[in-house]
């Protein structure tokens, strides 16, 4: 995978919370989000990328694997009120998160 293709407000997001310290989390559910992507495009038939994207996750997983958060009802009520609260449809969880980083990923 090669340069940065991310969005700018991700990419300040993840450097200052690297220049803070601070510890970063990601749900089950995300990485269940990714894995269904990468599914997805095996299914479309482009093996090549799925495998690539695969690879990736993989390394995600062995890595951040102290990282990944399971999933509860106060969990699931907390995301559920925010993203009501935010104005997003409940199942836009990328929108949901891109929000609370400062940016609207749902804009194109």
């Amino acid at each position: 995978m090669g340069g940065s293709i991310a969005h700018s407000g991700v990419r300040a997001f993840f450097k200052e919370a690297i220049e803070n310290g601070t510890p970063l989390f990601i749900l089950v559910v995300s990485v269940g989000k990714l894995r269904r992507g990468v599914e997805l495009i095996r299914y479309r038939g482009d093996a090549r990328q799925a495998n690539q994207l695969e690879r990736w996750l993989e390394v995600l997983l062995n890595e951040f694997r102290e990282s990944i958060l399971d999933i509860n009802q106060d969990i699931d009520q907390l995301w559920t009120t925010s993203c009501t609260v935010s104005g997003k449809r409940v199942g836009q969880a990328d929108c949901c998160n891109g929000t609370d980083l400062g940016f609207d990923c749902c804009d194109e």
